[in-house]
């Protein structure tokens, strides 16, 4: 063996020390090259190449199918995902395989559509691939289209980072064969003039969607001008004083314009919701017409918006309540106005515009519905240039205000200075202060933001801004994500309220989330699926449709618009009339499969319709494996308040069938299970209390949870003693002493004594 002596003496031999080392140099270079071309892979973006494709040529009716093929990777195996970028808008591809399937339309012969396709991988940092070719489509006698089921699901619409032009979601009337012109089967029955549903132009309306109901178009994207131009019709009809008043004074120059631009006059139509003042709505029309018609016309959809927010105010965020509760004065600029918003977002000057022109009037509602005066906006412009900041850190630039709350709010550090936003960043504010401050700045930037308040568990209350993150928008439809910034993990803020800006009431963000994300995947067929539900009552009626024709009908129009809730629900209402054979139980089943996967993201909605959904199979033993499916997931992904609602539910189901042993069983596991949700316990404890009454040991029982659930309950929220701890001390204190067994009772409300005393 070698021994080296390591005295500084004795000189160490250069080759004496590469012959000891020599190995372990090697070994270790190796290991840094190895890593080094690792980091180098995983750091370097993969590219992507795909194979070009040759023009086709098809005719209608025939099935044309694509499969796009991947030439070249720099690195295997990344997982990958395909989709549409522009093209027809009947056409799919499976996002995983890379098939692209159309069938053209009789509204296709004789045209030329270009096809834009890609790939990217998972990672957001992989760059797309584009190949790009041309289907011709041949001149034939038009046939009636047959109805076609497309699974919107795997559908992945791609943004085209290099185009800058503006997706339109007010598709021309003029290239879409008239409704009069499709041929009647002889089976049709007339509706009698002067019935129900011919006044205020229902038999219009019914008679034609009747006719693209037997000619298989009833949900075919191509006839929603005509379907839109059908139901605008009858809102002429049975508004036709409004529209005479709102006309008048203008010299008939609006109603001539908006006569020349149908498409634009039946969406603003259509935006119109019970409740809106569509006098006033079409007056703001009027003055952006006058001030600019070729303006109005670029941005309309942006027009409406401001039209629908503005005719009432009802729904415009009033952030003066902030003012004074900070002891502010009131800032001396100008506030802005619905025509004033609509000149700002409008104004080619505006560094958000092209995010403005990107988005339809349902998500432009809530860019448009404050006051903020224009000197304030432009302050906002500058100070947030940068668009790779994200917005919700504006919430964490206004310092928090501790002695305001020290104080009661009897001072802040804003008093007695002007609320306006650059003194917000100044001088700090609360919460409340906070989240103005952040949604405000959004929608100065042109992003759809919201104030949004919320109840905590502890049952503090407490603000966070909510906004829409825009990741990419085509012809089609959006991709974009719902963030939020302030909603504190601590006190889990599941739910919260905003404003909604056209009917000015109060809606849950879930609800918000929910529309949303319905419209953002199709505007144009997310609305055309809302006019068929308008009349679905009526057009059932007049067809006289068996279950199986109606389960058709719906399904189809869930292709359409597979987020859209309106459908679900009337699933959800023919599911629980009692009229679905067992025979057809399949098909429910497939729905239910297919509504949970929808909305996954959206289990609020679920919550809401999942008895109705599940009424047709009438054996609960049958029911309950997705109760249960359902109580796990939503258990395992941080939402109690689901859980605790659903177990409600449930419960009454069990009770209903006189299991009550199961109820109990139930309840006590969900309530042990979230011991510290001050917002759900108490309610469950309610119920759980009214059931045992069912049973002959029930009081015992009843004891014996409180007894297993107060050890469970926190008792301190940070540094203070939990609110809820203390009333739940209070209760089981009650209870016992209810129940006379005097030991525990007095040991419960010793405790709350000397926590009150503290």
């Amino acid at each position: 063996m070698l021994v080296i002596d390591p005295s500084p003496h004795r000189p160490i031999s250069r080759d004496n020390w590469l012959e000891k080392h020599g190995v372990w140099l090697v070994v270790v270079a190796a290991t840094i090259a190895s890593l080094s071309y690792y980091w180098w892979l995983r750091s370097t973006p993969p590219t992507l190449r795909l194979q070009p494709i040759a023009n086709q040529s098809v005719q209608v009716g025939q099935p044309l199918t694509i499969q796009l093929v991947l030439m070249w990777s720099s690195q295997d195996g990344i997982p990958l995902e395909y989709g549409i970028i522009s093209g027809p808008a009947a056409a799919t591809i499976d996002s995983g395989k890379g098939t692209w399937k159309w069938t053209p339309d009789a509204t296709s012969a004789g045209r030329t559509v270009r096809v834009k396709l890609a790939v990217r991988g998972v990672e957001k940092r992989t760059p797309q691939a584009t190949c790009e070719f041309s289907v011709a489509i041949g001149k034939v006698i038009p046939q009636p289209v047959t109805k076609q089921s497309v699974e919107s699901d795997d559908t992945l619409h791609l943004s085209d980072s290099e185009s800058l032009e503006t997706p339109s979601f007010v598709s021309p009337a003029e290239t879409i064969p008239a409704v009069s012109s499709i041929k009647l089967a002889p089976n049709i029955k007339p509706v009698v003039a002067g019935s129900p549903r011919a006044e205020g132009g229902n038999l219009e309306l019914i008679e034609g969607l009747a006719k693209l109901y037997r000619a298989g178009m009833l949900c075919d994207p191509a006839q929603y001008p005509n379907l839109r131009r059908l139901v605008a019709a009858r809102f002429e009809q049975q508004h036709a004083a409004e529209l005479k008043a709102a006309f008048q004074g203008s010299g008939g120059e609006l109603e001539r314009w908006l006569g020349q631009h149908t498409a634009l006059r039946d969406e603003l139509y259509l935006a119109f919701e019970p409740g809106d003042d569509i006098v006033a709505a079409l007056k703001i029309i009027e003055r952006l017409h006058l001030r600019s018609f070729q303006r109005l016309t670029a941005n309309f959809e942006l027009a409406i918006a401001t039209a629908v927010t503005w005719d009432r105010e009802a729904g415009v965020y009033d952030y003066s309540v902030h003012q004074r509760r900070s002891h502010a004065t009131v800032s001396r600029e100008k506030p802005c106005d619905g025509v004033m918003n609509f000149e700002y977002y409008s104004d080619p000057e505006f560094a958000g515009r092209a995010r403005i022109r990107k988005l339809p009037w349902e998500f432009l509602k809530h860019v448009v519905n404050h006051r903020t005066p224009l000197e304030e906006r432009a302050w906002v412009q500058r100070t947030y240039h940068d668009p790779r900041r994200p917005i919700g850190q504006s919430y964490e630039d206004v310092a928090y205000d501790h002695q305001m709350i020290k104080s009661g709010e009897s001072t802040s550090n804003l008093a007695p200075r002007p609320y306006t936003l650059a003194n917000l960043k100044d001088r700090g504010g609360i919460c409340v202060m906070q989240a103005d401050y952040a949604t405000r700045v959004a929608k100065c930037l042109g992003i759809p933001a919201a104030y949004v308040e919320g109840r905590a568990r502890t049952g503090g209350n407490h603000a966070w801004v909510m906004w829409t993150g825009l990741q990419g928008a085509t012809s089609a439809g959006l991709a974009f994500s719902l963030e939020s910034h302030g909603r504190f993990f601590l006190d889990r803020y599941y739910v919260g309220e905003l404003l909604e800006p056209q009917t000015g009431r109060m809606i849950t963000d879930r609800e918000l989330e929910l529309r949303l994300q319905g419209v953002g995947l199709n505007p144009l067929a997310y609305r055309h699926a809302e006019l068929i539900l308008q009349a679905w009552p009526a057009l059932r009626s007049h067809l006289q449709l068996t279950v199986e024709q109606e389960l058709d009908v719906l399904e189809a129009v869930i292709d359409l618009s597979p987020g859209n809730q309106t459908v679900w629900r009337a699933v959800a209402q023919l599911a629980k009339s009692g009229r679905v054979t067992v025979e057809l139980n399949p098909r429910l089943d497939g729905l239910r499969d297919r509504c949970l996967k929808t909305f996954a993201n959206c289990p609020d909605f679920v919550c809401q319709i999942i008895d109705d959904l599940l009424a047709y199979e009438p054996d609960l033993s049958r029911r309950l494996p997705t109760y249960d499916k359902l109580l796990q997931l939503w258990a395992s992904t941080a939402r109690p308040d689901l859980t605790c609602q659903l177990r409600w539910q449930l419960t009454d189901q069990l009770t209903a069938d006189k299991q009550y042993l199961a109820a109990l069983g139930g309840l006590a596991q969900t309530i042990k299970r979230f011991p510290d949700e001050g917002r759900q316990i108490p309610r469950l404890l309610d119920k759980y209390e009214q059931v045992a009454q069912h049973v002959e040991d029930g009081q015992a029982k009843t004891l014996k949870l409180y007894q297993e659930l107060m050890p469970l309950i926190p008792r301190r929220r940070q540094s203070q003693t939990s609110p809820f701890y203390l009333e739940m001390l209070a209760r089981a204190a009650q209870r016992f002493r209810q129940a006379g067994d005097l030991k525990p009772a007095a040991a419960y409300a010793e405790q709350l004594q000397k926590l009150q005393a503290k």
